[in-house]
């Protein structure tokens, strides 16, 4: 028995038969009076030789971007962590801190861990 081959060894082996195959293909598609599925088989692969397999589509549940849209920094003074959070915007300059009663990620400290 021979010895087994790479993979790569393999490619470069079917690569050998490219021209051939496309041609082979290119007779389905043309061929009239060849099985329709046989000629659409035969012409989508050459498709996807030529121009690459379509990209696929990806859903995902809801109504979510697709990518990050905004990185917002909090920054909470670790000294005082009921302190307001102020929030850096775009180009790192500092937006408004929260008003009372506004949600902030830091919980509200309790009236005997305020004095």
């Amino acid at each position: 028995m021979g010895q087994s081959k790479t993979p790569t060894q393999i490619a470069s082996l079917a690569r050998v038969h490219t021209e051939t195959v496309i041609k082979m293909l290119v007779g389905i598609v043309a061929r009239e009076d060849a099985p329709i599925p046989s000629r659409i088989a035969a012409g989508l692969a050459l498709l996807d030789r030529g121009w690459g397999k379509p990209l696929q589509k990806v859903e995902l549940e809801g109504d979510r971007p697709l990518g990050i849209t905004e990185i917002v920094n909090y920054i909470v003074d670790p000294k005082d962590p009921v302190s307001p959070i102020r929030i850096l915007g775009a180009g790192g300059q500092a937006l408004p801190a929260p008003e009372a009663g506004e949600a902030t990620l830091v919980p509200e400290a309790s009236e005997e861990e305020a004095s």
